[in-house]
C-alpha cells in the first residue's frame, strides 16, 4: 500500500468516498491544469456554456452573482452559495478545512486527521479548531451527524459524497489535493467563501516570504540536493516525495534541486526498502515523522530505520543533514503546511545566532 497516509486511509471509506484525490470518479473532469475561476458578475446556472473539459480537477469554476451568492460550476454540477455561509462543513477536514482556518473562517464541523472522532484534528492546527466538531470518515460518510449540524455549505472530496449530501446542503468541491497546485486550491476556497482578494493576499504575503528566505539559503543550498522521505505506514520500507508532491514544490520554489530521486516514474509511489537505503542520495534530507492523537512524535519508524545497518550508509545521514519535521504539514498541500515548510527549513539551516 502507497505511503499516502490520509490517501490510503479513504479507500476505507465506504461507496460514498470510494476516492481521495478528484479525478478518481468517472464523472470527474480532466482538466487539473486549468486555473481557479476567474470571479465574474452574473449567475452560471444550468445553462452554463462551460463544459466538462475547462473545469480545474477537484475545484470548480466560481461566478460571483448580483445578490452576492456565488455560483460554483465543477464536474459534480452546479451550486449556488450562500453570500455568507455561516454553517460550513468539511467532510475530511483536509484542504479545504485548512484553508477556511487560515482565512480565519471556522467550519463547525469536519473530518478528523485520522478518520475517527477519537483521532482528532492535526497538531499543527493548535487552537484554530476549538470548539469545532470533530466528523469520523473511515466507516463512510457520517451524512445523519453532518445533517445535525444545519450546515448552509458543505465541502466534499467526490463526486458520490456530493450526490448523497446534495440534499442536506449546497455542496462544493474541497480542492484538487494536487501538491503543484495548492496556491490555486487555496485561492479557490477563497473564492467560494467571497475572499478571494485575502487568500490572494496571503499567497502574495507567503511568496515575498519565499523569496526572502531562498536568498538567505542561495549560499549554503547552491548546487546541492534535498529529498523528503517517510516510513511507510506498516513500516515495510520508505517512501520519497517525488517531484510533484507538495514538500517538492515548496522545497524548490526555496531554490533546492530535487535528487534524481524524486523523478523516478513510478504511478505506485516512490518506495525504498530496508536493503536499497542508501539509494536515498541527497545532500539534505528532511525527513517527515508521523505524529500521534495527542500531538507527540510517533518515532517508532525512525527506531526501525536507525536500527538498520544500512541507516549511516545514507549520505544525507552521515553528513549530519538529516532533519526530523512533522508530517501532516510537509504532505498534506495547504498555505498552512507551506507556512510550516519555511519555517522549519529556516531553523533547521540557518539557526539563529
Amino acid at each position: 500500500m502507497l505511503n499516502r497516509s490520509w490517501k490510503a486511509c479513504v479507500v476505507l471509506m465506504s461507496v460514498a468516498v470510494a476516492a481521495c484525490s478528484s479525478g478518481s470518479d468517472s464523472s470527474s473532469s480532466t482538466g487539473a491544469s486549468s486555473p481557479v475561476g476567474t470571479s465574474t458578475t452574473g449567475a452560471a446556472g444550468p445553462g452554463s456554456e462551460t463544459v466538462a473539459q475547462d473545469l480545474p480537477e477537484g475545484r470548480g469554476v466560481v461566478t460571483e452573482n448580483a445578490d452576492g451568492t456565488r455560483t460554483v460550476t465543477s464536474s459534480y454540477g452546479t451550486a449556488v452559495v450562500p453570500a455568507d455561509p455561516q454553517r460550513i462543513v468539511s467532510v475530511v477536514g483536509d484542504v479545504d478545512f485548512e484553508a477556511m482556518l487560515a482565512l480565519g473562517v471556522k467550519p463547525v464541523g469536519a473530518g478528523t486527521q485520522g478518520g475517527t472522532v477519537d483521532s482528532g484534528f492535526a497538531p499543527h492546527l493548535g487552537d484554530l479548531v476549538d470548539g469545532i466538531e470533530a466528523i469520523g470518515w473511515t466507516d463512510g460518510v457520517q451524512a445523519e451527524a453532518i445533517a445535525l449540524l444545519e450546515p448552509d455549505l458543505i465541502f466534499v472530496p467526490d463526486a458520490d459524497t456530493a450526490d448523497l449530501l446534495d440534499g442536506v446542503a449546497t455542496v462544493v468541491p474541497r480542492g484538487s489535493w494536487a501538491g503543484p497546485d495548492w496556491k490555486l486550491d487555496f485561492l479557490y476556497v477563497g473564492e467560494v467563501l467571497g475572499m478571494r482578494d485575502e487568500a490572494a493576499a496571503m499567497i502574495a504575503d507567503y511568496e515575498a516570504d519565499a523569496a526572502e528566505l531562498s536568498a538567505e539559503l542561495a549560499p549554503l543550498i547552491d548546487g546541492k540536493t534535498v529529498l523528503s522521505p517517510q516510513v511507510a505506514w506498516d513500516h515495510s520500507q520508505v517512501y520519497v516525495d517525488a517531484d510533484d508532491s507538495f514538500s517538492g514544490a515548496v522545497l524548490t520554489e526555496l531554490g533546492f534541486d530535487l535528487a534524481p530521486l524524486a523523478f523516478d516514474d513510478n504511478p505506485d509511489g516512490i518506495g525504498v526498502s530496508w536493503e536499497q537505503l542508501e539509494s536515498i542520495d541527497s545532500d539534505y534530507l528532511f525527513w517527515q515523522v508521523r505524529q500521534s492523537d495527542d500531538g507527540s512524535p510517533d518515532t517508532e519508524g525512525l527506531e526501525i530505520i536507525r536500527a538498520t545497518p544500512l541507516y549511516s550508509s545514507i549520505p544525507a545521514v552521515a553528513a549530519g543533514q538529516m532533519y526530523e519535521v512533522p508530517n501532516r504539514p510537509w504532505y498534506f498541500p495547504t498555505i498552512l503546511g507551506a507556512r510550516q515548510i519555511l519555517d522549519d527549513v529556516r531553523a533547521h539551516l540557518l539557526p539563529a545566532g
